[in-house]
């Protein structure tokens, strides 16, 4: 039943109505389809841009914003963390939003890539981290991994409830152990749990990988304490022309800032990173025997079976506690040795062992000479001791060769967690079928008899009904 008939339809006004009714029709429509398209790119999008409100989010287009989102993704650990990349960027970001893209003209790609892959296979595995972690409530890649090589090895939940003697319900509760190895006191421990994620981690590609940087941490604490560069070299009569030509060096002999060097390293450098001189044993004993007072009191703390301690304070040592002991009291104790001030540990004892060093002297052993390096990497260095470690540009060339699966993985992923959380938490999927079912009867049942009505009976207000009805659905309520 039309509206308008055939011969109203010829009239002028009545094409005039029928025009105006189209384009309210047509702008209703927009502004249900333009909020869905925002709705629709909004899911694919992260902490990073979702204020952006784009109906096409910027990096389905652009490697500069994919990149933003690839390292907020990679330095997490559990979450992201916009210091372990300030540690390793040229420049210094308030915020993951204004990371630019690293300078890389005159690189040789290959070269740079093949020298991190070697350089991150051979580091130690208490100088690197796992990345990808946990972005907000949303399962990162490397977690994925865990979880995967887990169920692999032991098939199901009850079999890793029994290995690891914890209590998960269902898949998604698998999570790796945290490596809090920026953390003073840290050190694994000797689990099953742990032993078997060293394993894992072992076995991942370098790009789920990063460097502990301690040099890179100096830099950004150093920048939170002066504000300017020209604070400093006032201070300590240097010139230097930004916080990121301050390298930590090994031993406080070799510093231009030894009284901030010894603040960092006494505070903040963790025990696994500091190599300390024999030659303290003398003050180490002194110290722990002013705070225990007696060997019975100490062996209690330190060993399970105190029958199987230290008979006397004399035959401590640091190397023999430092390397060989598990248990972390004597890692505290001596991290408290080393900050007291009436301890009055010589910051002369301490040697400092970092990733940027150990990255330096791969970097010599390979290239030799700092001119062939210098040709490879687009750089200007005087010597190997000047070398920064290539952190920032590894992680753009990464993104580069596997933009195409990383823009995928950020298009996906959220609708991923949604699906893995829906199927493994309770009857959502059933509830909502037979809701879906009940809503699709019933309007079938309904619909079509006052169909029936306004069409076969003619009623002074069908038309007022029908309008009301299109609105309705041409509007978002």
């Amino acid at each position: 039943m039309p509206i308008i008939d055939v011969v109203g339809r010829k009239n002028f006004r009545s094409v005039f109505i029928y025009v105006i009714l189209y384009l309210f029709l047509i702008v209703g429509g927009v502004t249900m389809v333009y909020p869905f398209l925002l709705m629709l790119a909004g899911s694919t999008t992260n902490d990073i841009d979702y204020q952006e409100y784009r109906v096409v989010p910027k990096y389905y287009y652009d490697d500069e914003a994919l990149f933003k989102k690839y390292v907020s993704d990679k330095y997490t650990n559990p979450g992201p963390n916009l210091d372990f990349y300030n540690q390793r960027a040229s420049e210094y970001y308030l915020k993951f939003q204004d990371v630019k893209i690293p300078k890389t003209t005159g690189i040789d790609a290959s070269a740079a890539k093949a020298d991190w892959n070697e350089f991150m296979t051979g580091l130690p595995m208490i100088y690197k981290t796992t990345g990808f972690r946990l972005v907000g409530q949303l399962t990162g890649k490397v977690e994925r991994m865990y979880r995967k090589h887990i169920l692999n090895k032991y098939g199901d939940l009850k079999t890793i409830n029994t290995a690891y003697g914890t209590e998960y319900d269902n898949v998604t509760q698998v999570r790796a152990p945290n490596e809090r190895l920026y953390e003073r006191g840290f050190r694994y421990e000797n689990t099953n749990i742990i032993n078997e994620f060293l394993d894992f981690k072992n076995g991942l590609p370098t790009d789920c990988l990063y460097p502990i940087l301690m040099e890179g941490n100096l830099q950004v604490v150093l920048k939170r304490k002066y504000d300017k560069i020209e604070d400093l070299n006032k201070k300590y009569n240097t010139n230097y022309k930004n916080f990121n030509e301050i390298l930590l060096s090994e031993t406080i002999n070799g510093s231009n800032i030894k009284e901030d060097w010894e603040s960092y390293v006494k505070t903040r450098v963790p025990l696994i990173y500091l190599s300390l001189d024999e030659i303290s044993d003398q003050i180490y004993r002194k110290f722990l025997e002013k705070k225990y007072k007696k060997i019975e009191k100490l062996n209690i703390i330190y060993f399970s079976n105190p029958k199987e301690g230290y008979k006397s304070f004399k035959q401590l040592k640091i190397s023999n506690n430092y390397e060989n002991e598990a248990n972390n009291k004597i890692f505290m104790d001596i991290l408290e040795m080393i900050k007291d001030k009436e301890a009055a540990f010589p910051a002369a004892y301490i040697k400092v062992k970092t990733s940027e060093k150990k990255f330096r002297d791969f970097a010599e052993k390979k290239y030799k000479n700092i001119d062939a390096y210098n040709k490879v990497y687009a750089s200007t260095f005087k010597s190997f001791s000047e070398v920064r470690i290539p952190n920032e540009i590894n992680d753009w060339f990464v993104m580069k060769d596997d933009s195409k699966a990383i823009r995928k993985n950020f298009i996906t992923r959220n609708y991923t967690e949604v699906i893995e959380y829906i199927v493994l938490h309770g009857k959502a999927i059933g509830n909502t079928a037979f809701f879906c079912f009940i809503v699709i009867l019933t309007t079938l049942t309904v619909n079509p008899m006052c169909a029936y009505a306004l069409s076969r009976f003619s009623l002074s207000y069908s038309n007022k009904v029908l309008i009301f009805l299109l609105a309705t659905m041409a509007f978002p309520s």
